[in-house]
């Protein structure tokens, strides 16, 4: 199962549904992020674990968040678990890049494509939290809560928690910050997309975010994604198709996908008719 454009679609959220749907004892749920548990040895001992049958409820569920941070020989190694796995045992594999998954996972598994909520949707999803809580907010910073989320109802709810706490409305704007790392991504993917931002602008938040390209591409295709799901942002069809175009293709796997990232940003800016050449 995996996100595809964004990192906070709610991946984890569905994983731990499906466990208690299976029924699943908590003393048998193992939720392991491979970023952290990646090589042969955790999957050597994961293996021999899912041989044995459960002592409690009728299954084994184990959830391997961010399975695409596995080393190449962990890959190969968790093939061998799921080509032949007891009927007791169930994997979850979470991930937000299923390309660098090895084709033969990728085959043996059902998929399950999540994307970011649309602006529109976290604002509901936010509103319902506001009047539940009697939390009053203005609507300069209920507008940067849902900007600053990139889709992930879960950020803004945690935004508006913080919000509530203080009376200032300049200290209530301050609190409110993009997820870490992707803050200039955001400013320029949503200056493309809904503010026709010219080159020069963009060149200088590009020159901060280029050593992921990979990163920001996906951040390009939240919002591009995110505008053409929202009935209201009709004038800005045209440029987030243009993004979900140019950017549909991963890096990874490209010795210039640096090279990608500037060109396909120039070409979205000169597009607009407001670029500059460098």
């Amino acid at each position: 199962m995996g996100g595809v454009f964004h990192h906070n679609c709610g991946k984890t959220t569905l994983a731990r549904w499906v466990v208690k749907k299976l029924g699943c004892d908590p003393f048998h749920f193992r939720e392991v992020n491979c970023a952290d548990f990646r090589g042969i040895d955790f999957v050597r001992d994961l293996g021999e674990d899912a041989r044995v049958p459960p002592m409690k409820g009728p299954c084994k569920v184990w959830l391997m968040d961010e399975v695409h941070r596995m080393t190449g020989e962990g890959q190969d190694a968790i093939l061998k678990v799921l080509e032949d796995p007891e009927p007791f045992a169930y994997f979850i594999l979470a991930t937000s890049a299923v390309n660098k998954l090895v084709k033969t996972i990728v085959g043996r598994a059902i998929h399950f494509a999540l994307r970011a909520l649309t602006d529109e949707e976290v604002t509901a999803a936010v509103d319902r939290v506001r009047e539940a809580e009697k939390v009053d907010v203005t609507n300069d910073v209920m507008e940067r809560i849902v900007a600053s989320a990139g889709g992930s109802a879960r950020k803004a709810i945690q935004d508006l928690q913080k919000v509530a706490k203080v009376e200032g409305h300049r200290e209530q704007l301050d609190l409110i910050q993009p997820i870490e790392g992707e803050a200039e991504a955001i400013e320029l993917a949503l200056g493309i997309v809904y503010r026709g931002m010219r080159w020069p602008q963009a060149q200088k938040l590009l020159a901060r975010v280029v050593e992921d390209p990979e990163g920001v591409r996906r951040t390009f295709l939240g919002v591009a994604a995110n505008a053409l799901l929202d009935p209201s942002k009709g004038k800005f069809y045209g440029i987030a198709f243009q993004v979900l175009d140019l950017m549909r293709d991963s890096w990874f796997d490209s010795d210039a996908k640096k090279a990608n990232l500037v060109a396909a940003t120039f070409a979205l800016c000169q597009s607009q008719g407001k670029g500059k050449r460098p």
